[in-house]
């Protein structure tokens, strides 16, 4: 599972909307591997969102969260196809 941050995307998009504030933050991304349930979605959500509110203070709304599933056909690790493994 490889998790991506970029609160630059998303003040970026908020300084545009003019919706920008100090607490703008963060747009993650979870690339995964296909098979997760909506219920491992779900927990996941709720985890991530309570680590952000707890160290940063930011408001829960603030936290964007999307999932994106890869095929191991399009992924490769330590120099070979994931799929040849």
């Amino acid at each position: 599972i490889l998790i991506f941050i970029s609160t630059e995307a998303l003040l970026l998009v908020k300084l545009l909307k003019g919706k920008a504030s100090f607490c703008s933050m963060p747009y993650l991304e979870v690339l995964w591997f296909p098979g997760r349930d909506e219920g491992q979605k779900k927990q996941l959500v709720e985890e991530i969102t309570a680590s952000f509110v707890k160290i940063t203070g930011c408001k829960p709304s603030a936290v964007e969260i999307i999932f994106k599933e890869i095929l191991k056909e399009n992924s490769a690790s330590s120099g070979e196809l994931i799929n040849e493994n």
